[in-house]
């Protein structure tokens, strides 16, 4: 059986088991990560292996690729935030931009045993990723209803630079502001300057040792840890037939974005937050 609180993130599950808050208030570096042709690969497999196995070997190999960049986070003392579709947001607390660099570094580094992915005998794929990093100062909430599901949010503007990086980075590319790239100094290696505030970066020559993040228990009680999973997925985890999770099913996917709310400067930003998305959770 798997762990639920492994679904949270690892700073969130210390500060559960500790029963200490996070602040909402934090300054540090975000580093985004976004799996290249996901789409496409996807479907190839389906195509060519059919929906049993081509799933099968999907989740085989996502498995292993995003354990390797969650482990590449982790290992530099950052915390995997949130997953959209295909892309991890992480929070590197405290860190002007060296470990998150490390992380990128690291995660690139791994990235190559994946170049090349045989799917038949005559046909292969391959992944990439697209990284991104920025640094400055973000606010942190948990916003949702318990009894449908608590969201760990990052939010400000420092989200936005980290996602305009990504955007300029092609295949395999690292791009970090030029907060991330002065705080580096000489240690940071670049290829070429997209925009006068986005380097690509291609390498980081000195590394600093990272204090590893402290031994955690496996579980954490239910009453902890049942609000940050849905219903179902936390039903599944628990259940004997989790090993099933994976599978194809016909849905409707509804992408929701709105404006307003100020979380640099607005104190009440995060209430404001959580009322949006327990309204929109209930409808």
């Amino acid at each position: 059986m798997e762990y639920p609180s492994a679904y949270i993130p690892i700073d969130r599950r210390l500060a559960l088991r500790d029963q200490h808050p996070i602040p909402d208030r934090g300054t540090g570096t975000v580093l985004f990560a976004d799996l290249s042709d996901f789409t496409a690969l996807t479907e190839t497999f389906f195509r060519v292996l059919g929906p049993k196995r081509g799933v099968e070997r999907l989740t085989a190999q996502l498995n292993a690729i995003y354990g390797a960049l969650i482990d590449a986070v982790a290992a530099e003392r950052g915390s995997v935030v949130g997953f959209s579709g295909d892309a991890l947001t992480c929070w590197f607390d405290d860190d002007p931009g060296q470990r998150a660099a490390q992380a990128a570094v690291r995660i690139q580094q791994r990235m190559v045993e994946w170049r090349t992915i045989v799917i038949t005998e005559q046909l292969t794929a391959s992944f990439a990723v697209k990284i991104g990093l920025a640094h400055g100062p973000v606010r942190r909430f948990v916003v949702g209803d318990q009894q449908i599901q608590y969201l760990d949010v990052l939010a400000g503007s420092l989200l936005e630079q980290v996602m305009q990086a990504e955007r300029y980075a092609r295949r395999g590319e690292i791009i970090a502001t030029s907060a991330v790239i002065a705080a580096l100094g000489a240690a940071a290696v670049l290829d070429d300057w997209r925009q006068p505030d986005f380097a690509v970066l291609t390498a980081v020559t000195s590394t600093t040792p990272v204090e590893p993040w402290p031994p955690i228990d496996p579980e954490l009680p239910n009453v902890a840890t049942r609000p940050w999973l849905l219903g179902p997925v936390y039903r599944h985890i628990t259940s004997v037939q989790s090993q099933f999770l994976a599978e194809i099913r016909p849905l409707v996917a509804l992408f929701l974005r709105f404006t307003g709310i100020d979380y640099d400067a607005d104190p009440a930003a995060g209430a404001k937050l959580d009322a949006l998305t327990r309204r929109v959770q209930h409808i």
